[in-house]
């Protein structure tokens, strides 16, 4: 046993067992990342949408206004989705994604990121 895993996964390195998978019927939905700000109102439409998706999404908040160096990567470009590709040097790797569009929301948000490679 690796770890404290069992199963066809317990002779996996744990570091290949991640990102966390959420499984609801055929879909897998990969850990997602939101960079936002306080006050956003596009930010937290977005975050609401995909905590009403089921099953809803491994979720991350990233306020960009507490890093400097995200602050002026993303300034007026929030809210920016991102989906995690597995470990690199010990680290998560993440891939954002297009900007989604507002409008979306249940099925087509879903439907949207499936076609964005966040659900499998």
């Amino acid at each position: 046993m690796a770890g404290g895993v069992v199963g066809p996964a317990a002779d996996l390195p744990l570091s290949s067992l991640y990102p966390l998978w959420l499984r609801s019927g055929p879909r897998l939905m990969l850990q997602l990342l939101l960079y936002t700000r306080s006050g956003c109102c596009l930010c937290e439409g977005l975050s609401e949408k995909l905590q009403a998706l089921d099953p809803p999404p491994e979720l991350q908040l990233v306020d960009i206004d507490g890093d400097p160096a995200l602050q002026a990567r993303y300034h007026l470009t929030v809210p920016v989705l991102a989906v995690s590709e597995g470990f690199v040097n010990g680290r998560t790797a993440w891939r954002e994604l297009p900007r989604v569009p507002p409008r979306l929301a249940g099925e087509r948000l879903q439907a949207w990121l499936h076609q964005q490679g966040a659900i499998g």
